[in-house]
C-alpha cells in the first residue's frame, strides 16, 4: 500500500535513510528539518509518499519544479536494502507518474549520482531518458545525472 507521509511517520523516514547509507550525519540533519518544514507548512509543493505499513519499506519525495508548468522532479527515493530488486522501485515509479499526472504534470525529471550504477541502469530499464550529465554537482568527482520521462496522460488515476 501506498499512502501520503504523515508527520507520525518522521522517525521512520528517517531510519530508512539512515539504513541506505547515502547520507552523512549533516545531511541526515538536513532531511529531518526539511521533513519538520514540509509538515508544518499546509501549502507545500511536494508529495511524500511511503509504502503504508511500519516498519517501512520505501520513501519517496517528488516537488514541482518551481516557475514550471508541469514539470516535477522525484527528488528522493529510497528503499531498504533488503526490500531492493523486488520491484517495489518500479511500483513506486508507476505511483507516482500516476499522481503526477493527476496534478497536471507533463514531465517527471530524476536525478541521482553517477557513481550509482544500480540506479542508472533501474531508471533506464524503467524507460527513462538520459537528459544530462552535471559534472561535480555533488563535490568534485561526484556528478549528477538527469532521467526524464514524458508523461502519458491516460495513466491518470480513475
Amino acid at each position: 500500500m501506498i499512502r501520503s507521509a504523515l508527520p507520525s511517520d518522521l522517525p521512520a523516514i528517517l531510519h530508512v535513510a539512515t539504513g541506505i547509507s547515502l547520507f552523512d550525519a549533516t545531511q541526515l540533519h538536513e532531511l529531518e528539518a526539511f521533513l519538520g518544514d514540509y509538515f508544518r507548512k499546509s501549502d507545500s509543493k511536494g508529495l511524500w509518499v511511503i509504502s503504508g505499513e511500519l516498519p517501512l519499506v520505501w520513501v519517496a519525495y517528488a516537488e514541482r519544479e518551481r516557475m514550471t508548468v508541469g514539470t516535477w522532479n522525484l527528488q528522493w527515493i529510497a528503499i531498504t536494502r533488503e526490500h531492493q530488486r523486488q520491484g517495489h522501485g518500479t511500483s513506486l515509479l508507476e505511483y507516482f507518474e500516476c499522481a503526477l499526472a493527476n496534478l497536471g504534470a507533463h514531465q517527471l525529471l530524476i536525478e541521482t549520482s553517477a557513481s550509482l550504477t544500480g540506479s542508472l541502469a533501474f531508471y533506464c530499464d524503467c524507460g527513462y531518458q538520459k537528459e544530462g550529465r552535471f559534472r561535480d554537482f555533488y563535490e568534485v568527482g561526484a556528478d549528477k545525472v538527469v532521467f526524464r520521462e514524458v508523461m502519458i496522460f491516460d495513466r491518470r488515476l480513475a
